[in-house]
């Protein structure tokens, strides 16, 4: 008689048992997903009637929605212990994000937190009812100041636009002293707040129609007085002309050239520098969000340049959804 061999290689052994398998889990009768319960919403604020910072951020909280903090590291849970120690998760607020690192946004945290409450008071009944209806925040972070590592500013005043900026999973917003406040003051303190949030806005937006309707007017001109360097390269003046012997400001139509620290000597420690296109942008962003066109136009009378910029920004805006003054 003859035999017949048959090979079953280990492949076929393999996909015999996931075969098998497969089968077996499709006639399993698979369980609804359902939430774990584990988590909670950490954008909450409980009231407290005796404390005054706290019961005006709950007020504020229960009539707009958004929850305010005076600290980034919102909520500290224990997940475990490790050789008899706890072992915490913090859940926390951050302003800057970056996939590989490399960013330099700063910021310092409220210092003085007795002044929450009419800045809080400041933002329900003139900020947010001028933002876009697309615009929400889920949370702000209340800070002493925004500030770049990377460029030392020095004497930044409320006009030029650093108050607010729009972070990764917050908004930080820098508080003044509203109380001691005068209307116009209010009023130039508002638009930097919101020049914070136009700025990102924008960008999203209309970001190539800012290089060619904006950016290029004052590029134009300093490309005839400095053809080697972008004005908005962002370095000290002293680099390229002798101390004081930079073309003015206004002549290229910005507003205000910023000055910064490079050293702890003069003249090092304080610089005229050319402007980031950020500083150029949130200076007239926070004039056009302040002033009207007839205001504005008596401010810089004759002077085209900046009349021009500022109309193409005051059209940005109002397109954008911000509410113009007047």
């Amino acid at each position: 008689m003859k035999h017949h061999t048959r090979t079953i290689t280990v492949t076929r052994i393999l996909f015999g048992c996931l075969l098998a398998a497969s089968l077996a889990t499709s006639c399993r009768k698979e369980k609804m997903p359902a939430p774990s319960g584990l988590d909670e919403d950490y954008f909450v604020v409980q009231d407290d009637p005796n404390d005054p910072v706290q019961h005006a951020r709950y007020e504020f909280y229960k009539s707009t929605g958004i929850a305010s903090f005076y600290n980034d590291t919102i909520k500290k849970k224990q997940v475990g212990e490790v050789d008899g120690k706890p072992r915490y998760t913090y859940y926390t607020l951050s302003m800057v994000y970056g996939l590989y690192g490399g960013a330099y946004t700063g910021y310092k945290l409220v210092s003085d937190k007795t002044q929450i409450p009419a800045f809080l008071d400041l933002l329900k009944t003139d900020f947010l009812p001028r933002l876009p209806d697309a615009i929400h925040f889920p949370s702000i972070l209340m800070l002493d100041s925004i500030y770049n590592s990377g460029f030392p500013a020095l004497n930044v005043q409320i006009a030029d636009g650093w108050t607010s900026m729009q972070g990764f999973n917050t908004t930080g917003f820098c508080v003044k002293n509203v109380t001691a406040m005068s209307n116009d003051e209010k009023r130039v303190y508002i638009a930097s707040l919101l020049a914070g949030i136009a700025e990102k806005r924008l960008n999203d937006l209309n970001a190539e129609r800012l290089q060619d309707e904006f950016f290029s007017i004052s590029r134009a001109v300093s490309n005839s007085i400095i053809p080697a360097w972008d004005i908005y390269f962002g370095i000290a003046f002293i680099f390229l002309y002798p101390a004081g012997n930079q073309p003015a400001a206004h002549t290229l139509g910005i507003l205000k050239y910023p000055r910064v620290k490079l050293g702890e000597a003069p003249p090092m420690n304080d610089l005229v520098s050319m402007p980031r296109a950020p500083d150029d942008l949130r200076a007239y962003l926070t004039a056009a969000l302040c002033y009207t066109e007839e205001e504005f136009t008596s401010l810089y009378t004759g002077n085209e340049l900046i009349l021009k910029k500022f109309s193409v920004i005051r059209n940005m805006v109002r397109e954008a959804g911000f509410k113009l003054p007047g």
